[in-house]
Formats: structure tokens, C-alpha cells, sequence
């Protein structure tokens, strides 16, 4: 009886270990997703906006970035994300090429802004993706990896994993 408690204590502690781990280093990841972002695009040859070349002309002002706190642990869907477009580049019922996505492979992108007037989308619209990711990333740990690249793609305001929402008991009251 002893030998089954001590086992499982230990493997209580692990898992406490490494769920304390796991937010440790996922508070780095935030705190430096940013900088790694511009990493990523000045080693692929890209230039921010606010880094515009002498004699060209100025390219568009990108909004901050929105990041999602996720991990492995929630419920999600593997290989679906939604992605928002930043307001400069959102353009109703206009779906951005499979390269536009940094080396993640697309697919298939669906629009889910159908309901949207296209003449006047208004001045705060910002155009909502549902993107699906190849067999590659069907883990759980490789679509928040696709996640975090596309974090770091110039004119891609925030993106999150699909995730799946349980019913509680409901009553509905006359």
C-alpha cells in the first residue's frame, strides 16, 4: 500500500512539475514573441513597416499584434485555426493565397465574414479566417506551432485555435 502512494505522489509532483514548466515557458514565449517575429522575418529577407528602405515609398502602419495563451492542455481542434487579418489589409470575400501564410501549409481557407456588406465593411473590420492545416500538423503541438509561425506574418493581427466549447445543463425557463 505504501509503494501505491509513493507512486503516486510522485506521479502527482511530476505532473505539477511540469504543468508549472509548461507556463513558465510559454510567459517567455509571449514576452519575446515579438522580437522572435522579427527574427523570423528579417532572416527571411523581410522588412517591417516601420523599417521602410531609403526612397521607397512608406508601407502601411500594422496594428499590435494580439497573442493567444494556449497550450496543449485545452480543448481545441487539431488542424484548424482562425486567423485575423489586420484592418489595412481586410477586404471582405477576398481570400489570400496559401503563400501568404509563411510556409505553414493551407488546405483549405473559408471565409467567415459571409454576412459582411462588401461596398462598406465599415472602418474597424477586420476579416475573420478559418484556415485548415495539412496532415503535418495533426497533433495538437504541431497546429500551436503553425500558430506561433503565423503570429509572426505581416498583416496577420491575432490567431487562435478552434476551440471546442461544452454544453452545461441549460434550462430554458418560460
Amino acid at each position: 500500500m505504501k509503494i501505491i502512494i509513493s507512486i503516486f505522489l510522485v506521479i502527482v509532483v511530476t505532473l505539477s512539475c511540469l504543468s508549472f514548466i509548461s507556463s513558465v515557458s510559454y510567459k517567455l514565449i509571449i514576452q519575446n514573441r515579438g522580437e522572435i517575429g522579427a527574427v523570423v522575418n528579417q532572416l527571411a529577407g523581410k522588412t517591417t513597416p516601420r523599417e521602410s528602405q531609403p526612397g521607397e515609398p512608406e508601407k502601411t502602419e500594422w496594428e499590435e499584434k494580439r497573442y493567444t495563451y494556449c497550450d496543449i492542455f485545452y480543448n481545441f481542434v487539431p488542424q484548424k485555426l482562425l486567423v485575423t487579418l489586420d484592418k489595412s489589409i481586410s477586404i471582405p470575400h477576398r481570400i489570400p493565397d496559401f503563400s501568404f501564410f509563411n510556409g505553414v501549409e493551407v488546405v483549405d481557407i473559408q471565409d467567415l465574414d459571409y454576412w459582411i456588406d462588401s461596398e462598406n465593411p465599415g472602418e474597424n473590420y477586420r476579416q475573420t479566417l478559418s484556415i485548415k492545416l495539412s496532415d503535418k500538423y495533426k497533433t495538437k503541438f504541431a497546429t500551436l506551432q503553425a500558430m506561433y509561425i503565423l503570429e509572426s506574418v505581416e498583416g496577420i493581427y491575432s490567431v487562435q485555435p478552434n476551440f471546442i466549447y461544452g454544453y452545461d445543463n441549460i434550462s430554458y425557463e418560460d
